[in-house]
């Protein structure tokens, strides 16, 4: 019965997602969650349809972190591209190392990095601030191929780098934690993975490339750039020094906190009280809140932004959709496997087993999901949401399992042969550079230095002391 239970759910899932020739629904990651989610519950012995719908919700609130970083995310990045931070950051940064090409892929890694610390999403990264360099970099030499790996990797560790980073988020929801603590140790290791990444493609990659064209070297210094603009940085400035001082060693002076839990609503401080309830407890999210704090000062004090303050939160929301959808497809996955009992059937043969091989079996399985899938998300919500409570229920602290899963869903997503994001990068590179031919596997085969780094720090992280403890 175990076998069944078990057996049926995953593997009905993972047909839908991998066999494309399924009339309809084959290759559909969503339909996929959502017939796993059902037929969990119709083997735990649940068939009222009401009762379903309940344990969606609850799979919903379980996950409400990552829906309401997602959606404060898409607006806030909404919010600075109209204020024009996003195109000052790039000339800034441009200005600041693109005198070499070393220098422009440099820079380039940096504003994917940024922007996907913002979206936790590197799809939007690298659809935003990834094509703004392609012309200079087929100017300095670059094939297609290198061209799109270098996106792919920059807007891949960015989407990993806080305060949104999705894929924590999304490690902390299904393990039902708060994904605050995991900040720290996620700004050291994506930090050093960005440091590596750049060295591996200017050193290595680009070894022979050293002559920059004349007309791509910057005529303005990049603090004159930054003395015309830093007035619209303010609320990025902002955002990240709550973010940052309030993890700093010593220091963890938390502002937010100190300012809304004077509001007190029944006898209970405004934050104790908002976490109480369901779906809406993500007003108790600090990042969540640091970001929300950041879009009104841009809303407020920005005529610009203010005038069209409509249209931006439109396109903010819209923007949101395509990440916030599948999501939802996830909590009903999450809420059958929990109601079906399935996820507690695997707590308990996990006491069955050493540590070393839940470590390294997880590992393997979630880097094979990842690679075949080429999505980060349906490695997490196929494999993790087993595996991380199985590590909880061993004894593993919720911070290393936290950055073990997250880590080893995104090196899994960009490894080949079937990274989304890759194929995406190609599609928009192509037609830009005149090519029809550049080959994803070289691609993929280029930027799996991400891939391999995280996959270390992922389970290496699990061998260290209990983080924060």
């Amino acid at each position: 019965m175990f076998f069944i239970r078990l057996f049926v759910p995953v593997a009905l899932m993972l047909s839908i997602m991998f066999v494309k020739r399924i009339p309809k629904i084959g290759g559909s990651i969503p339909v996929g969650m959502a017939a796993a989610g059902i037929s969990a519950m119709l083997l735990g012995g649940i068939y009222n349809p009401v009762t379903m719908l309940f344990h969606w919700v609850q799979g919903i609130d379980q996950i409400t972190w990552i829906i309401g970083l997602t959606l404060f995310g898409a607006i806030l990045a909404r919010t600075q591209s109209e204020l024009g931070a996003i195109d000052l950051i790039v000339n800034f940064l441009r200005a600041s190392f693109g005198r070499s090409p070393r220098g422009l892929v440099v820079a380039l890694i940096i504003a994917l990095a940024f922007m996907g610390s913002l979206l936790g999403d590197a799809v939007a990264g690298a659809a935003t601030v990834g094509i703004l360099f392609v012309p200079a970099l087929v100017d300095i030499g670059l094939s297609g191929e290198l061209i799109v790996a270098i996106i792919v990797t920059g807007a891949s560790m960015g989407s990993l780098m806080p305060p949104v980073s999705g894929e924590i988020a999304l490690a902390a929801s299904l393990l039902n934690v708060n994904p605050d603590p995991a900040i720290q140790p996620a700004f050291i290791t994506v930090g050093l993975g960005l440091l590596l990444v750049a060295v591996v493609f200017t050193f290595f990659y680009m070894k022979r490339i050293t002559h920059m064209p004349e007309h791509l070297i910057p005529t303005e210094k990049a603090s004159a750039i930054l003395r015309k603009g830093w007035i619209v940085l303010m609320p990025t400035i902002l955002l990240f020094t709550i973010i940052i001082i309030r993890i700093i060693p010593g220091l963890e002076l938390d502002i937010i906190p100190m300012v809304l839990n004077h509001i007190v609503i029944g006898g209970v401080p405004f934050l104790d009280w908002v976490s109480g309830i369901p779906i809406l407890k993500l007003f108790s999210n600090i990042v969540c809140l640091c970001m929300l704090l950041s879009t009104l000062v841009a809303i407020i004090f920005y005529s610009k932004v203010r005038k069209n303050a409509g249209a931006v939160l439109k396109e903010g929301i819209l923007s949101a959709c395509h990440v916030m959808i599948p999501l939802i497809f996830i909590a009903l996955m999450l809420g059958g496997f929990n109601a079906g009992g399935q996820i507690q059937m695997v707590k308990d043969f996990a006491f069955s087993l050493s540590n070393t091989a839940l470590i390294f079996g997880g590992a393997f399985a979630m880097i094979a999901v990842g690679m075949l899938s080429g999505s980060g998300s349906a490695c997490q919500s196929t494999i993790f949401v087993f595996l991380g409570p199985a590590l909880l229920a061993a004894g593993f602290s919720p911070i290393n399992v936290t950055i073990y899963g997250s880590h080893l869903a995104q090196a899994g997503q960009g490894l080949p042969p079937a990274d989304l994001l890759t194929f995406m990068v190609v599609g928009l590179v192509g037609p830009m550079i005149g090519r029809k031919d550049i080959n994803p596997l070289k691609c993929m085969a280029y930027s799996s230095i991400f891939g391999i780094y995280l996959t270390i720090v992922g389970i290496l992280f699990m061998f260290l002391p209990a983080w924060g403890i």
